[in-house]
């Protein structure tokens, strides 16, 4: 796939070493987000034109689809399976979900979304505060390096 999309020889080279060199990309390598992106198009492509789902979100790696009826989502997540397994030569991992979300919210790319209004993540907003705090304790910082 990668083959298809990149024809620099010299590139193709670099990320076949990038590749080579670890089970899988690094998770926070601009590669991994790209290659995310370059496989997972085909999917997109296949959900919406094929199978004519309306509520498919996708961020990276991360998919939220929508339906109303838990078996229909069952049958759908099945066929989701089989088509990146055959088609595309990856796999699901292990903590995929089917819920209702009347009560609870969906968390999605770091916000919990509910139907009526949208959270931060608790660890997101802990993790800044800390940081907000820290810089606050430090003595030499101006206005302008805290903007």
């Amino acid at each position: 796939m990668i083959r298809k999309k990149i024809k620099d020889k010299q590139l193709l080279v670099i990320l076949d070493e990038i590749i080579d060199s670890a089970e899988g990309v690094p998770i926070g390598n601009y590669l991994s987000q790209f290659f995310a992106n370059l496989y997972l198009t085909y999917l997109d492509h296949w959900i919406k034109e094929e199978k004519h789902i309306k509520y498919y979100f996708r961020y990276a790696d991360d998919i939220v689809i929508l339906g109303k009826d838990k078996e229909e989502l069952r049958q759908l997540f099945k066929d989701m399976k089989e088509y990146i397994e055959t088609k595309l030569n990856i796999k699901f991992k292990d903590n995929w979900q089917i819920f209702k979300v009347d009560s609870r919210g969906i968390d999605f790319v770091g916000y919990r979304v509910y139907h009526t209004h949208v959270l931060l993540r608790k660890t997101i907003k802990k993790n800044f505060c800390r940081k907000i705090s820290k810089l606050n304790r430090r003595d030499d910082l101006s206005k302008s390096e805290y903007k």
